[in-house]
């Protein structure tokens, strides 16, 4: 029977043995690597990255930032097996049974490699100081901006964890201390952060004789400590910060002190209390378990909260053509620390058009206006402190044109599903019956603000499921002309998303991303149609006399979705006019009601109605000055200049 016990026994130390990672014993604990750990002892991850440029970790302050991020339980990875030979470059660590044995790094391809023991305090006791020791040797020595190895430690794994234990920038024996209560059963992560040099191949690090002992403390009991912050830790202002614990023993609830005063508690493991508001200054952290134990008190100081930093980059920058789309992106910068950035405010013109929260913080600012703008860029971290960065735009319309319809306008529009066509008199054209349309500034749509951080200036309508969107969304614009036949072309620049068709006057004149023959209401675009509500599709109509009338004139436009699903719409539209590049005849009515029209010498002047070609209109036999007798005139007359050819 005792044999049997014996056995049991026996068997039962080998697989906690085998469950548990490195043990660390009252002997402490003694890695040789005469043979390849075990991933639960030993394991090995990278960063991704390079060994140049804004991937890299250049300095320390970039390596600590690289392995905040990083937590214990993602790096699981066996380390490399490149035995008998010593270990060539690569992204992960490496044993090898070459000379004495050891392990290795030596990244390539990535910006970090990692190596990792995980221990496991199995001396019996809540031990006061943990001591590390081991060999490094650092073979061919090339430009490296972080020589060896930055050592960190963390008692949970937790990404943000990690405190700096030593920096190993030399051949020869590396020793630290942990003079951190590490509890009876709970586990301690020592990592070894090698960055990749600029030189080829990387630096070999290699690693041999790891050795941990333990001292201090006492004999394993109830017991609880703060894991975070860290003693003599400073936290920014404004900053709510997790008090974390490791606790052994048995816990039926614990307190969180700051400063003696009773901040909360938590019953369930892990034990932890999130802090907030708390006063300018040095302060005492203590944790309660059982109304009896008390941890070991932790120092931290509450530093005053600066700005953040904030830099505004707008592309296009400076002068552009009017409509045009610029994306304006901000660069944040937090140092304080436990400081964040809580979102970052875009205002045009000092109007808050977009608030994000999330890095990029991007504005996309949409159809510009003719004439100069500010956009802002304001971060404001969790105190409230506010960051400022502008940028300065101007956008010009071309010189060469006269503008009828300016982007901006207000337009009439219906977004009720319904079909305008069935209407008496019918859509489009001059007669129909608007009046009880919507109207809204442009640029009009939906679904930009929330998709693209692109928002736009009149939300319309999409119907009540936001997954079966109407098909089709209508525009309308009146516009009046004095004499149509002074524009020799007029230019129609369309912001569409999906597709579009324009009327003029009825007279289609334009569609783009609607190649169907027969057009409805219900009607959806080709797929695959390319989300073009960023940039204007442009049409030039020449002549353009067909289409304009003296005195009231209209755009009608229907705009359709691409996809019963599709998420957003867009819709602007420009019209600009170009008149002759010539001499123009000069008309005064004198007070006698006759006219008098002038020209330059060497021109024809020419009449006729508009409708009929320019080549066939009737030359007037008269040199400049001409004047018409009062009365002899029609109620409408047209003249123009007949240029002879060179």
């Amino acid at each position: 029977m005792k044999k049997t016990i014996l056995v049991l026994m026996t068997i039962v130390v080998c697989l906690i043995s085998g469950a548990q990672a490195a043990v660390v014993g009252p002997a402490g604990y003694t890695a040789d690597f005469s043979t390849l750990p075990v991933p639960a002892d030993w394991a090995t991850r990278s960063i991704t990255g390079g060994a140049n440029g804004v991937a890299d970790s250049t300095n320390v302050t970039q390596v600590g930032t690289n392995v905040a991020a990083i937590a214990a339980s993602s790096i699981t990875t066996a380390v490399n097996n490149s035995s008998p030979t010593n270990p060539p470059a690569a992204a992960l660590a490496s044993w090898t049974s070459a000379g004495t044995a050891f392990l290795a790094t030596r990244p390539t391809g990535v910006r970090l490699t990692l190596l990792m023991a995980t221990l496991v305090n199995n001396t019996g006791s809540n031990v006061d100081t943990v001591n590390i020791s081991y060999n490094l040797t650092i073979v061919s020595n090339v430009t490296e901006e972080v020589t060896g190895h930055l050592v960190y430690y963390s008692f949970t794994g937790a990404a943000g964890s990690w405190v700096s234990l030593v920096a190993a920038a030399a051949s020869g024996p590396v020793t630290a201390s942990i003079n951190t209560p590490w509890l009876a059963g709970t586990s301690l992560y020592v990592l070894l952060a090698d960055d990749n040099g600029t030189g080829t191949p990387d630096t070999l690090c290699e690693i041999d004789d790891f050795v941990v002992t333990t001292s201090g403390g006492s004999l394993a009991t109830t017991a609880i400590t703060i894991t975070s912050p860290t003693n003599t830790q400073s936290i920014v202002e404004g900053a709510n910060f997790a008090v974390t614990t490791l606790a052994s023993g048995t816990i039926t609830g614990t307190g969180f002190y700051l400063d003696g005063a009773l901040v909360g508690s938590d019953a369930t493991l892990p034990y932890s209390v999130t802090y907030s508001n708390v006063a300018l200054g040095p302060h005492t952290l203590t944790v309660v378990a059982n109304n009896s134990v008390t941890s070991s008190p932790v120092q931290i100081t509450i530093v005053a909260n600066n700005p953040p930093g904030v830099a505004l980059v707008s592309n296009p920058a400076g002068t552009m053509l009017v409509g045009s789309n610029i994306v304006n992106t901000a660069t944040v910068t937090d140092t304080d620390p436990g400081g964040s950035v809580q979102r970052v405010e875009f205002y045009l013109d000092g109007v808050l058009k977009v608030t994000d929260t999330t890095s990029p913080y991007t504005y996309e600012l949409c159809d510009i206006l003719a004439g100069s703008h500010t956009v802002m860029a304001v971060a404001v971290d969790q105190a409230g402190a506010r960051g400022t960065n502008t940028s300065s735009l101007t956008a010009t319309n071309p010189a060469d044109t006269t503008i009828i319809i300016a982007n901006g306008s207000t337009w009439q529009y219906l977004d009720k599903g319904t079909d305008p066509r069935l209407a008496v008199p019918a859509w489009p054209g001059p007669l129909f019956d608007a009046s009880s349309w919507s109207n809204g500034v442009a640029e009009l749509g939906y679904g930009d603000a929330s998709n693209n951080n692109r928002p736009e200036t009149t939300v319309v309508g999409f119907g009540p499921n936001a997954n079966a969107k109407f098909a089709t969304t209508y525009f309308r614009k009146q516009f009046n002309l004095g004499d149509p036949t002074a524009i020799t072309n007029l230019i129609v620049r369309t912001l569409r998303d999906d597709g579009a068709i324009v009327y003029l006057n009825g007279v289609e004149v334009f569609r783009t991303a609607i190649t169907n023959t027969v057009v409805a209401n219900g009607t959806y675009t080709p797929p695959a149609v390319g989300d073009d509500g960023t940039f204007y599709q442009v049409t030039n109509i020449s002549p353009p006399y067909a289409f304009l009338n003296v005195g009231a004139n209209v755009v009608d436009v229907e705009l359709h979705q691409d996809a019963v699903g599709s998420s957003d719409i867009s819709f602007d539209l420009m019209l600009w006019s170009q008149g002759p590049t010539g001499p123009r005849p000069s008309i005064v009515l004198n007070l006698d009601g006759s006219v008098t029209i002038t020209w330059p010498s060497g021109a024809l002047i020419c009449t006729s109605d508009p409708g009929v070609p320019r080549a066939s209109w009737t030359p007037v036999a008269a040199t400049s000055p001409y004047t018409i007798p009062p009365g002899s005139q029609a109620a409408h007359q047209f003249y123009a200049l007949l240029l002879p050819l060179p």
